[in-house]
C-alpha cells in the first residue's frame, strides 16, 4: 500500500475526481476525511470507500472560509 502511514483531506468529494482521489487514496492505505456540501453525495462516496482496510470519515461542509478550514484539519488531525 502506497499510502499506508498518510492521510488526506480531499474536498469536492461527493463526484468526480474528488470521489476517485478519495476511494484511490483509501485503497492505498491512507486515513481521508472527505469533506462536502452534498451529504448525499458524500454518503455515496463514503459507502463506495467501504472496502476492507478502507478508512474514510466524511465531513459535512463547505471550505470556503479560512477560519472553518482550520477547525475542519484540527478535527481531521485529532481523527487520525
Amino acid at each position: 500500500m502506497k499510502l499506508s502511514g498518510k492521510v488526506a483531506i480531499v474536498s469536492g468529494a461527493a463526484a468526480g475526481i474528488g470521489r476517485a482521489r478519495v476511494l484511490t487514496f483509501a485503497r492505498e492505505g491512507a486515513r481521508v476525511t472527505e469533506v462536502d456540501i452534498n451529504a448525499a453525495g458524500g454518503a455515496e462516496t463514503l459507502a463506495q470507500a467501504g472496502e476492507p482496510g478502507c478508512v474514510v470519515g466524511f465531513e459535512h461542509a463547505g471550505t470556503r472560509a479560512a477560519a472553518k478550514d482550520k477547525v475542519l484539519v484540527d478535527r481531521h488531525v485529532a481523527r487520525w
